[in-house]
């Protein structure tokens, strides 16, 4: 049989920090408001090398576009060469050569070591390392979803992550210098019906970046920041964002990038856009279940239900069946 352990560790260390923690944290919450209702200092982004995911359009474009007009370095990555040459010639006409268009499936393994040696040998370096790619597939109740649809979201929306910090994170440590950003989602902090592996992959990145933060406060004097970003539905144009049903209407991506870069500056670790999100969603976790249930009921957003010809037409399955493919055949 193992040791039982009866007490506590260092039980006469825990009762003092015990009540010093009850002493600092009225304090502590009140400078926590204060700062929050102070204008903040924004870091510059000048010079800092920015690696940003699915760049060829949306939200990653966006954040492309206004990330040059800091002043930044360009990585744009993105599995459709077209677009995302297209938006690294038009931030290189306007800005000057910052900009560097890579083409790579996020969720090929191979890909993403490749793609990480040929940005490094471009650059040196990368500061900022943008999670923002993701593949959404919704209006599919839970027991109907296909391995290919669960896997191919977890493959790209959560494993990606692992493997470019893997990649970048490393470099940032060496040089106590960096950022690692993940566009994780409202849906993170709740849920919702017909959503559920893109909204478990969604979870899955914020409990990935919780951790990573807990785990770098623990390597001294660390400067590497964190930031998870949770958005709530943006407008991008996207064959998903046309099948949405919303009480309350989707942000611009003008918009989204713009609040998502200011809390960049601000090492700002985890917030919703609109920020009034995040409080909102705490709260619900502590009410009585009927209360969340009727306050979802009024503020709904729901997504209706695929036809099987989109099920198979829609751009998400299509890179699906792409990477499900190259998998197979690796193995």
């Amino acid at each position: 049989m193992g040791i039982q352990q009866r007490l506590p560790k260092d039980f006469i260390k825990l009762v003092f920090q015990v009540i010093w923690f009850q002493i600092a944290v009225i304090p502590m919450f009140l400078w926590a408001v204060l700062m929050a209702i102070l204008p903040s200092r924004r870091k510059s982004l000048k010079d800092e090398v920015v690696l940003i995911t699915g760049a060829g359009n949306g939200l990653g474009k966006e954040l492309a576009m206004q990330m040059a007009k800091k002043g930044c370095k360009l990585a744009l990555v993105d599995i459709k060469e077209e677009t995302v040459t297209k938006v690294a010639n038009e931030i290189n006409v306007r800005h000057g050569d910052v900009a560097k268009a890579y083409v790579a499936n996020l969720g090929i393994s191979e890909d993403i070591s490749a793609l990480a040696q040929r940005v490094l040998a471009d650059f040196q370096r990368v500061d900022i390392l943008l999670n923002n790619a993701a593949l959404v597939f919704s209006g599919v109740k839970v027991h109907e979803h296909k391995d290919k649809e669960i896997d191919g979201m977890f493959r790209v929306n959560i494993m990606s992550h692992f493997m470019m910090m893997r990649e970048f994170l490393p470099g940032m440590l060496k040089r106590n210098h960096g950022h690692v950003v993940a566009i994780s989602s409202v849906a993170s902090l709740g849920a919702g019906p017909n959503g559920s592996a893109y909204i478990a992959t969604k979870w899955a990145t914020t409990g990935l970046m919780q951790s990573l933060r807990d785990e770098l406060r623990e390597i001294p004097n660390n400067k590497v920041q964190v930031s998870n970003i949770c958005p709530y539905f943006i407008n991008s144009g996207t064959d998903m964002s046309r099948m949405w049903n919303l009480r309350m209407p989707a942000i611009s991506v003008e918009y989204a990038a713009s609040s998502a870069i200011d809390g960049i500056q601000k090492n700002k670790f985890e917030f919703t856009i609109p920020w009034y999100h995040h409080p909102t969603f705490m709260v619900l976790k502590i009410v009585p279940q009927s209360i969340r249930d009727y306050f979802i009921t009024i503020f709904y957003a729901s997504m209706r239900s695929l036809t099987d010809e989109e099920r198979t037409s829609l751009t998400t399955v299509k890179i699906m069946d792409e990477t499900n493919k190259r998998v197979a055949g690796s193995v």
